[in-house]
């Protein structure tokens, strides 16, 4: 029987630092910066890889090592027994053959386009070694665990515990990335992730080129359903004003209310496909402005959300504005819960409020700039919003995936 062999990380080789680790490491495998820190900052050997043959295991000492770190090649004698403590990284270097892939790879294996420089697609802007990951499905599992070995370990019999190295009321778990480059859910409720607004920016811009078209297209079919729905309710409904003005004042606020509450209905499920349109491209996923028609299936609970999330807000804004921006902020990510991982009303309410709460201040800021440029974008004639719209919407889209990952898309 052919001898297995862990791959294990025992520290930074001589004169490498931390920083230059990290930075090597993240462009070689597609992670972020905080993972890698999980590495460096472990006071125990971590397993990268575990039960591979010879030739696997050192091809792959080799490209860790490229990253400035010391490598050793643990023998499994029998059956494989991890090392006590430490994490597992198990299979992290699947990120190196997706990336081996792309100097083979002649054109893109989206779009087909042979526009291809370095790692980037420039026909429809996607990373390759990412894109090859993602299908492929590849992962990435972090476990934070520590062991004691007993007397009889060399009959494979091991006693877990809890990690000593952890703050004594610390609760461990694991925290998966199922796919490339995103979140989880347990994760963006334990607040779990970490971004900055230049590199939340940068990716929807770059993910913009090729799309630019579709959700143009998908805002335009909002618009000609809410110009019917107002056109509608001008030629059929009485005037609130005027109502008002013949002193028929409950009659004038019905009127002014039951437009927008009938509006509701027509037009969320199309702003929720716009959503999940964003969040779509922020993983490279096929997309198409028709799409926005297909959530009417949803309609109630994206009815419910919506009169819900602005009754709470409204209220929080009557009582002395601040928690009305705090809760306008936290539900940002409900809709999307609801249309991506099929949410019931109360819990995705509940968990994007927990998620953002945990960064708010640095998502009402991210917004606050977005919203501005939407304020300048609209100034000549609205034609800054040709690149906003679209920007704005995978933004969102990306801010959504590093939060939570993405469910909908296989």
């Amino acid at each position: 029987m052919e001898t297995k062999f862990n791959v294990v990380y025992t520290g930074l080789q001589e004169g490498v630092t931390a920083e230059e680790f990290i930075a090597k490491f993240c462009d070689k495998f597609g992670v972020s910066e905080k993972k890698a820190q999980q590495i460096v900052s472990s006071t125990s050997d971590v397993v990268v890889k575990k039960d591979l043959g010879e030739v696997k295991a050192k091809k792959y000492a080799s490209a860790f090592e490229s990253c400035g770190i010391m490598i050793r090649l643990d023998e499994i004698v029998n059956e494989p027994v991890e090392k006590p403590g430490g994490l597992s990284l198990e299979p992290m270097a699947e990120e190196k053959e997706a990336a081996e892939k792309v100097a083979a790879v002649p054109q893109c294996p989206k779009c087909g386009s042979e526009n291809i420089e370095a790692d980037e697609c420039k026909a429809c802007g996607i990373y390759i070694s990412k894109y090859i990951g993602n299908q492929e499905n590849a992962s990435i599992q972090y476990e934070e665990e520590s062991e004691k070995v007993n007397n009889d370990a060399a009959s494979g019999n091991m006693n877990s515990e809890s990690n000593p190295y952890a703050t004594p009321e610390a609760s461990l778990a694991n925290t998966i990335i199922s796919k490339e480059g995103q979140g989880s859910l347990e994760g963006g409720i334990n607040g779990d992730y970490d971004f900055t607004i230049g590199e939340i920016f940068g990716e929807a811009w770059e993910k913009t080129k090729g799309a630019k078209g579709t959700f143009l297209l998908s805002w335009l079919f909002y618009m000609l359903v809410a110009f019917a729905v107002n056109f509608i309710f001008a030629f059929l409904g009485p005037d609130p004003e005027v109502l008002m003005q013949q002193g028929r004042m409950g009659e004038g606020m019905a009127w002014a209310v039951i437009p927008s509450l009938i509006s509701i209905p027509l037009l969320y499920p199309v702003l929720a496909g716009i959503i999940l349109l964003g969040i779509h491209r922020a993983v490279d996923a096929d997309i198409s402005a028709s799409s926005v028609f297909s959530h009417y299936k949803k309609i109630v609970p994206l009815t419910l959300l919506t009169i819900a999330t602005g009754l709470l807000t409204m209220l929080g804004f009557m009582l002395l504005v601040l928690p009305g921006l705090y809760l306008a902020i936290a539900y940002m990510m409900a809709m999307a819960l609801v249309i991506d991982r099929d949410m019931g009303v109360w819990e995705a309410m509940e968990t994007s409020r927990k998620a953002v709460t945990k960064h708010w201040f640095k998502i009402f800021l991210l917004y606050l700039v977005l919203g501005l440029l939407m304020m300048v974008a609209s100034i000549p004639i609205f034609i800054g919003l040709i690149w906003v719209l679209p920007l704005a919407s995978i933004l969102h889209g990306v801010l959504y995936k590093y939060m939570f990952g993405v469910e909908s898309v296989e």
